[in-house]
């Protein structure tokens, strides 16, 4: 029987395979039973370790990114709203600013058409009794 010294055998696989999952430095820190400052400590120590965590931060991305198009193969259906909140959470957490919009992009342009809709006159008044859509005083029908 052979013992090791390296409390976690394969540490780097290991790492990279959480970040595979979708999982976070805190959650591979939580999953490998360390503390968040614990693993850090390892990565200033071991170049490899730092380079699973980097390696890991791309895979975790990659696995967020993915979400959406394997939602899409299986025809189902995609909280868009949750999932782009939970994202920009995990790039936020990850110390990434978010992407600046262009100035183009940023001026709202103006609308292509107006479209007025008349008003059928059965809209609730106004308390000063007006149509709220065409400010005239219509007939209460009974």
């Amino acid at each position: 029987m052979t013992f090791t010294t390296d409390p976690l055998p394969d540490l780097p696989a290991r790492i990279v395979a959480l970040g595979g999952e979708g999982l976070g430095a805190p959650e591979i820190a939580a999953a490998l039973g360390l503390g968040v400052r614990e693993l850090e400590g390892m990565a200033r120590g071991d170049a490899a370790v730092e380079l699973a965590l980097d390696r890991a931060e791309a895979a975790a991305m990659a696995w967020w990114a993915g979400l959406p198009r394997q939602a899409m193969a299986a025809k189902a259906r995609f909280a868009w709203a949750s999932w782009r909140r939970g994202l920009a959470w995990r790039t936020e957490a990850a110390g990434h600013a978010p992407r600046a919009r262009s100035a183009a992009a940023a001026e709202r342009a103006p609308p292509l058409a107006r479209i007025n809709l008349p008003c059928n006159g059965r809209s609730r008044p106004l308390p000063d009794g007006t149509c709220p859509q065409c400010g005239k005083r219509h007939r209460r029908r009974r």
